[in-house]
């Protein structure tokens, strides 16, 4: 889910053909990602991480109408594919996602997904599987949007601030533990998140506050720095907790 102020790499302000993010340390720099662009928008992502490699086509309203992915072990160049997703719209909101896999013969549906909107958003997602359907609910009440997932598999709170930036995120799991992220901004750009690990807590019952009943292992603390067209060139993590320096993302672009 998109949100107000927060980092997206799919389209960028200006005309860039090639964005790589460098983790750079003490020993050498490792490439985690390579985004290739066109027309403004991401039309290939490399995840040297996750070995992972997506496609994205568009339409000529420039809404993303189909998403390959692929998986490699070393060379991106011998890739597998994996699957891949559908996308419809209405009235420029997303209605239709259908995703396939191809058992070697054919392309074979996996799950259709739905999406129900009101005026303020979307409220609904369904996804039919062939043996069950699968639904997502949001809740939005006093500057707080909730996704409730089925089978008391956890929410999910999106916190908002005055002008409608998300300023904190709780991700709820089973077994009452909570991961939390807050969020701070500059210039309508976010400008720092903390991160917090999976904790225990109780809720207060009248209040629905939240109390984490333990002590975090540690704290991560990113800072972002933009160049003058508003590019993300640098994110700091830094741990809060040690007082170290976890790692140093660098964005370099060619146009």
């Amino acid at each position: 889910m998109e949100f107000k102020g927060e980092i997206n790499l799919t389209t960028l302000p200006i005309e860039i053909s090639k964005l790589t993010i460098l983790s750079k340390g003490a020993s050498k720099d490792f490439v985690c990602h390579k985004y290739f662009y066109k027309d403004f928008k991401l039309s290939k992502h490399i995840d040297f991480i996750n070995w992972k490699i997506s496609c994205h086509s568009y339409n000529k309203n420039s809404e993303r109408t189909e998403l390959r992915t692929f998986s490699f072990d070393e060379n991106p160049e011998e890739s597998k594919q994996l699957g891949f997703k559908k996308f419809d719209y209405e009235n420029g909101k997303l209605i239709n996602e259908s995703y396939f896999i191809n058992d070697g013969k054919e392309d074979i549906l996996k799950y259709e997904g739905k999406f129900t909107y009101n005026e303020k958003g979307i409220v609904r997602e369904d996804y039919y599987y062939p043996n069950e359907t699968y639904s997502i609910l949001y809740e939005f009440k006093n500057k707080i949007l909730t996704k409730v997932f089925p089978n008391d598999d956890g929410d999910f709170e999106y916190h908002y601030d005055e002008n409608d930036f998300v300023k904190k995120t709780i991700n709820f799991k089973t077994e009452n533990y909570c991961e939390i992220n807050e969020y701070e901004y500059q210039d309508g750009r976010l400008h720092k998140l903390i991160r917090y690990p999976n904790l225990k807590y109780e809720k207060n019952f009248f209040s629905n506050e939240i109390k984490l009943l333990q002590k975090p292992m540690f704290i991560h603390e990113s800072k972002f720095s933009y160049n003058k067209d508003g590019l993300l060139i640098k994110e700091i993590k830094t741990d809060l907790i040690d007082n170290y320096e976890v790692e140093v993302l660098h964005y370099e672009y060619e146009k």
